[in-house]
């Protein structure tokens, strides 16, 4: 009798997914919110992201040096304050615990939508100002900034100013990266008609369930649009067609697709690329690991130990070079890499 029952789910569930596209929506929306909360439920328990990840398992990147070598200007931003830093990495208080309850009761009322507080948690209100700040701060810094100035060229690319070195924006398929990267760098992209890349590679190293993306392949997820529409020409004016190319948003991160395997991923990808400049839209355990993994072994440098700011900038000269087998190796030159905005921390 067991049987039959599943038998008969699978069948009402297969018939439900085969209808058009317009018809059982609300149980279709339902059907797809099941779906992810298991899989990221399943990533949660069974994955190994950072399997791979750190100086124990990789050569050392100083090995490079004496070799010819292709480079790149990589430019880091961190997304900021998202709805799951807000509740659990405030310490544990009574606040929390509101907070939580809070959110539970608004993933409730969100279940029939694909959206979520928790499964790829989206920027709050506080991070959203967080990135607006940083447009601020990078318009302010373009129109004062000199050529003899060692951020020179990174605030005018940020900018979109630059015209002596070509530059791309990326990110990873996160909806707070996607925000703070549309946010952080909205003047340019308003002004020169410029497109977020999307990137499966760049998707945060972690087990946890904010890390597991709402986009399917080849799209973007609503990151809510409603809550940065006003920031970005109102909802008449944006066209999120027109500010994102998501061929390379291959879906959510698998098993298999771990973390060193998605660091070594984008630095394929970087070094393929016509431009000199790839500014990144991603996360700061993401970027910790890559700094960890492909920063000589000797370094004591903070990008290793510490986490960068929400909305945080920082710039490096990337070196990648094939080794005897044939692989690529990169190596992130210590000496190169300097804060544009914010800084480091230990939360």
């Amino acid at each position: 009798m067991n049987y039959l029952l599943v038998l008969l789910a699978v069948c009402v569930y297969c018939w439900i997914i085969a209808t058009k596209e317009d018809e059982n929506v609300f149980i279709k929306r339902i059907l797809r919110k099941v779906e992810i909360f298991l899989g990221g439920i399943g990533f949660m328990v069974y994955s190994s992201d950072t399997k791979g990840v750190g100086p124990k398992k990789n050569p050392d990147p100083d090995l490079l040096l004496g070799k010819e070598t292709q480079t790149k200007t990589i430019v880091f931003i961190r997304h900021g304050e998202s709805d799951w830093n807000n509740i659990f990495n405030k310490g544990i208080n009574l606040k929390t615990f509101i907070s939580l309850i809070k959110a539970f009761v608004n993933e409730l009322f969100m279940f029939a939508s694909v959206n979520s507080t928790f499964i790829d948690s989206p920027l709050n209100f506080e991070g959203i100002e967080q990135a607006l700040e940083l447009s601020r701060y990078l318009e302010a810094e373009s129109q004062k900034v000199g050529k003899s100035d060692h951020t020179y060229d990174i605030i005018m690319s940020l900018t979109g100013r630059l015209q002596s070195r070509s530059s791309i924006i990326v990110s990873s398929s996160l909806r707070r990266a996607v925000a703070t990267t549309t946010l952080g760098l909205w003047p340019r992209l308003s002004r020169n008609g410029d497109k977020i890349h999307i990137l499966s590679s760049l998707q945060e190293i972690s087990r946890n369930i904010d890390t597991y993306a709402l986009s399917a392949p080849h799209t973007v997820a609503d990151l809510p649009f409603d809550r940065i529409y006003p920031h970005c020409g109102g909802k008449e004016g944006f066209n999120p067609d027109k500010v994102y190319e998501t061929s390379c948003n291959f879906g959510n991160k698998r098993r298999d697709f771990y973390g060193i395997k998605r660091l070594r991923a984008f630095g394929e990808w970087a070094m393929s690329q016509p431009e000199e400049i790839i500014i990144v839209g991603g996360h700061s355990l993401w970027f910790k690991s890559f700094f960890q993994t492909f920063m000589p072994h000797s370094s004591t440098h903070d990008a290793k130990n510490k986490k960068l700011t929400n909305s945080g900038v920082v710039s490096f000269t990337l070196h990648a070079a094939k080794d005897a087998e044939g692989t690529l190796q990169y190596r992130v030159d210590p000496a190169t890499v300097q804060t544009i905005y914010g800084g480091y921390t230990t939360k």
